[in-house]
C-alpha cells in the first residue's frame, strides 16, 4: 500500500482533467454561434421577398428537382404567411447538378421566367409540379407549358433559356454557397445563423424578439 497516496494523486489528476475537458466542451456547446458573412449570404442574391430593413432574413438554398425541397416548400410558405411583413425571405439556386439530372435546366428556366418578371410563379409552380418534370428525359415540354400557365412570352422564354448568360445568377449563388460549405439542400440561415427546416419557426420568433 505504500503505492496508495501516488495511485490517489494520479486518480486526482485524472479526475481534474476530465471534468476540464468535460467543462470546456460544455463552454463550446453553449458558445453563441457567429453568423455567417452577409457578403456570402444575402449581397449577391437576386431573388427576396418581404421587407429588406426587416428584423429576421430567412435564407435557403434549394434545389428544385430536390424531394426534400420540394416536401419543404409548403412548411416554407407557411412560414412566410405567418411573418409577413415581418421577414424577409431571400432564395438562392444551388442545383444538385450531380444526383438532379434535371435540376439546372430548372434553375435556368426560373431565371428566364425572371426576366418577364415571373420568377416567383415560376418557382411555385416548378415545385407544385416536381413530380411531372423531375425524373422525365426531357423536361423541354413541361417547362414550355408552365411558361404560358405563368403566362410569359414563350417565343422569347424560349431565347433567354437557351442564353448562357441566363446561368450567370446560378454560378453566382452555387459560388457563394460553396463559400459557406452548403452541401445539401434545402440549407436555411436565419440572421445568418444556420438552422434547419424543424427549428425555422423558433429561430425566427428569436430573431424578432430582439
Amino acid at each position: 500500500m505504500k503505492n496508495l497516496p501516488l495511485l490517489l494523486g494520479s486518480l486526482a489528476v485524472t479526475i481534474i482533467a476530465v471534468v476540464g475537458v468535460a467543462v470546456f466542451f460544455t463552454k463550446q456547446a453553449n458558445a453563441p454561434v457567429k453568423p455567417v458573412d452577409d457578403t456570402l449570404l444575402i449581397s449577391h442574391a437576386k431573388h427576396s421577398e418581404g421587407p429588406t430593413d426587416a428584423k429576421a432574413t430567412l435564407v435557403e438554398f434549394s434545389d428544385f428537382q430536390c424531394p426534400a425541397c420540394g416536401a419543404a416548400e409548403p412548411y416554407v410558405e407557411q412560414i412566410l404567411q405567418k411573418y409577413q411583413g415581418k421577414l424577409r425571405f431571400v432564395y438562392r439556386q444551388f442545383p444538385l447538378t450531380s444526383i438532379h439530372h434535371n435540376a439546372a435546366a430548372a434553375a435556368r428556366v426560373a431565371e428566364a421566367a425572371d426576366k418577364q418578371g415571373k420568377f416567383w410563379q415560376m418557382h411555385d409552380l416548378l415545385f407544385q409540379k416536381q413530380s411531372e418534370w423531375a425524373d422525365v428525359l426531357d423536361p423541354t415540354p413541361n417547362f414550355l407549358s408552365y411558361a404560358q400557365v405563368v403566362g410569359l412570352n414563350v417565343d422569347q422564354f424560349k431565347k433567354d433559356v437557351a442564353d448562357n448568360v441566363t446561368d450567370a445568377q446560378v454560378t453566382i449563388d452555387e459560388g457563394d454557397g460553396n463559400a459557406l460549405g452548403v452541401n445539401a439542400t434545402p440549407t436555411f440561415y436565419v440572421n445568418g445563423v444556420q438552422t434547419d427546416l424543424t427549428a425555422l419557426q423558433t429561430s425566427i420568433d428569436t430573431a424578432l424578439a430582439k
